[in-house]
């Protein structure tokens, strides 16, 4: 056990977070992390929410934000100015080449977007 579980009293693994070890105030989140009740758990298929984060994706981050990873989504589109700024330097240096990677870094963000697995709260309902 942590040094956070050992001095919570009557704490047990069971009231620990799986994935900071952080007591935990509610069994379906984690206040310290991202963790939710059912993380890890997903069913089989494509889900609407996936071609959902693909397509808002187009906007470096917002899949992510969508998703349920808002710290991550914000780094994603934050990210996009560097990204932007380092293609920008190498194509000086490669006759333009460079700008190729800006393209790459897009499909991985959207990809990524599309397969992270969806921790926001399920308020949507399909039929």
């Amino acid at each position: 056990m942590s040094a956070l579980t050992d001095k919570v009293p009557g704490n047990t693994l069971a009231d620990c977070c799986p994935l900071c070890d952080a007591p935990l105030a509610s069994p379906d989140a984690c206040v310290h992390c991202d963790w939710v009740k059912g993380y890890r758990h997903r069913t089989s298929g494509i889900a609407p929410d996936d071609w959902t984060a693909l397509v808002l994706s187009l906007i470096p981050g917002a899949g992510h934000y969508y998703k349920g990873h808002k710290t991550m989504g914000w780094l994603y589109f934050a990210g996009t100015f560097l990204a932007g700024f380092w293609c920008a330097l190498a194509a000086t240096a490669t006759m333009g080449f460079g700008l190729l990677m800006l393209p790459l870094y897009w499909l991985w963000v959207m990809t990524h977007a599309f397969v992270i697995q969806n921790v926001a709260p399920q308020t949507r309902v399909y039929n």
